[in-house]
């Protein structure tokens, strides 16, 4: 139930011979195949750019959009939403092809704090720097996509810096 291929569908064959049936199959197999083929081009294309080349495409955009989506529009770190919102990748391992999890948003403040460019959480405003916020950020280190030592390193840096 669910699965089954409606009339017109391609993957409907219920009028045709066996001999159209695998034909039709072996086209839509083929079709897959050429797609998965092309997607894998465009991501070794992707790998290759620089980022400031990277993040003019529309695949870029298109995860940078979904991941402050999924942010709230808002800083993950301290909750900031009225400021430059940057994206700081979690792990560079599938660059080109990352998925939500391996992006966070950071204001520009917490972002260079995470990158140690500004040397010390006093500097900023210290509203939003509680508990919860070590939960939440304790939340997103643990989407999949990164071992747990780092995780660890992460979390301890940043509860460092809030406390």
């Amino acid at each position: 139930m669910g699965s089954e291929a409606r009339p017109g569908d391609p993957g409907d064959t219920a009028l045709l011979c066996d001999s159209c049936t695998d034909l039709r199959l072996q086209l839509q197999i083929e079709e897959q195949r050429l797609r998965r083929l092309a997607r894998q081009a465009r991501t070794a294309q992707l790998r290759k750019m620089p980022f400031a080349e990277y993040r003019m495409q529309p695949e870029w955009q298109a995860r940078r959009t979904a991941t402050l989506a999924r942010a709230g529009y808002r800083c993950q770190a301290c909750g900031e939403d009225d400021a430059r919102l940057d994206m700081h990748h979690n792990t560079y391992e599938r660059y080109g092809d990352e998925s939500t999890f391996d992006l966070v948003v950071l204001c520009g403040g917490c972002h260079g704090l995470f990158h140690g460019i500004v040397e010390d959480a006093s500097e900023r405003s210290a509203g939003g720097r509680t508990e919860a916020l070590v939960e939440e950020v304790d939340r997103w280190l643990n989407a999949p996509g990164e071992g747990t030592s780092a995780k660890n390193r992460r979390l301890g840096w940043i509860r460092s810096k809030t406390s």
